[in-house]
């Protein structure tokens, strides 16, 4: 068994190496692990699972919940950061070794219920829901100035049948995470302040697998994701308490 996480409260994090996929799931609120674990939202499919609770609520000690707050590196003070938040906890305090495959979920996604069997590892990174690069305002508008410039070679590649990876739902080869979070960090850190500094990250994906050249795959319809805007930094009026019975029984 390999120490994946030591976490100030719980002690250390066993890793259960009979797959070779590890799921990290954003939450932000305690109710929603309670519902999740309730329903075996992810316990029914995944062996190895654990929550990156983020935010400053209150959370009780338990074996699967890495509190990222009281990680010794971690960058709470940045709540805009959203699901990146998750990301860079994993990578700074997370031994991933025993996997190939490292799969981030947000909070408000809802997934098949085969979803593991119909998973395809076949490529560096697998991303669930699609769009196209070329006149997609929503990939555009949160990349900056210095970025376009910057990667003016790469962008000029992006054409009207190559397709971004949309949200922060993933699945990266283990090598492919940490070879892309040395990339976006330093931008991160340049960033850090625009207000949406988490759909910025998301971008950086797309833009780094391109600029790359790495294989990525869309398989979709595996997942779906509501977009609750429990961070605030969009114009959606949803209340994520009214669809957690929704999510906690994954009903697609």
């Amino acid at each position: 068994m390999g120490v994946i996480s030591k976490s100030l409260h719980s002690g250390v994090l066993q890793a259960n190496p009979r797959t070779n996929v590890v799921v990290f799931m954003c939450v932000h609120d305690e109710r929603l692990i309670d519902a999740y674990e309730k329903s075996r939202k992810l316990s029914s499919q995944f062996k190895n699972y654990f929550y990156v609770f983020v935010g400053k609520g209150p959370v009780a000690p338990r074996k699967n919940v890495i509190i990222a707050r009281d990680l010794l590196d971690n960058i709470e003070d940045n709540p805009l950061a959203s699901a990146f938040t998750m990301w860079y906890a994993v990578y700074k305090n997370i031994d991933l070794r025993r996997y190939d495959y490292v799969l981030f979920f947000e909070y408000d996604v809802l997934f098949a219920k085969d979803f593991l069997e119909r998973l395809v590892l076949d490529a560096a990174v697998i991303g669930f829901k699609k769009r196209v690069f070329r006149g997609d305002g929503m990939f555009w508008r949160f990349l900056t100035a210095e970025i376009r410039r910057e990667y003016e070679d790469t962008i000029k590649q992006f054409s009207n049948d190559v397709c971004w990876l949309a949200t922060s739902n993933a699945a990266l080869r283990v090598s492919t995470f940490h070879e892309y979070m040395r990339w976006c960090l330093p931008m991160y850190e340049s960033h850090k302040e625009l207000p949406t500094i988490g759909h910025f990250c998301e971008r950086m994906l797309s833009l780094f697998l391109v600029h790359s050249k790495m294989a990525y795959t869309i398989q979709h319809p595996l997942l779906r994701h509501l977009q609750l805007n429990s961070h605030k930094t969009q114009k959606i009026d949803k209340d994520w308490v009214d669809f957690i019975d929704q999510l906690a029984n994954n009903t697609i």
